[in-house]
């Protein structure tokens, strides 16, 4: 009986990783790709601002990329797992 009780928690567990950590890490490693693609990709003058939080009448927006360039500014949102924009 002890064994069924350890096996349910590693079940719980991986659920638990799989539900909350997996699709965290898959979206900083998919930011990281994009930060790295932008710094690297880019011609000419640029300016690169990372991981933005704008706060306006107290509810807040993350940006995860601004590029500014000579021909415009450019926000960047990265998806590497799901979600809605």
């Amino acid at each position: 009986m002890k064994y069924v009780w350890i096996f349910l928690g590693i079940i719980v567990l991986l659920v638990l990783f799989r539900q909350f950590v997996l699709p965290v890490l898959k979206g900083r490693f998919g930011e990281a790709l994009v930060k790295l693609a932008l710094g690297r990709g880019l011609e000419g003058r640029k300016r690169i601002v990372n991981d933005v939080t704008v706060v306006v009448d107290q509810k807040s927006s993350q940006i995860d990329h601004i590029v500014i360039t000579d021909r415009g500014i450019f926000c960047v949102e990265t998806k590497n797992y799901g979600g809605r924009i």
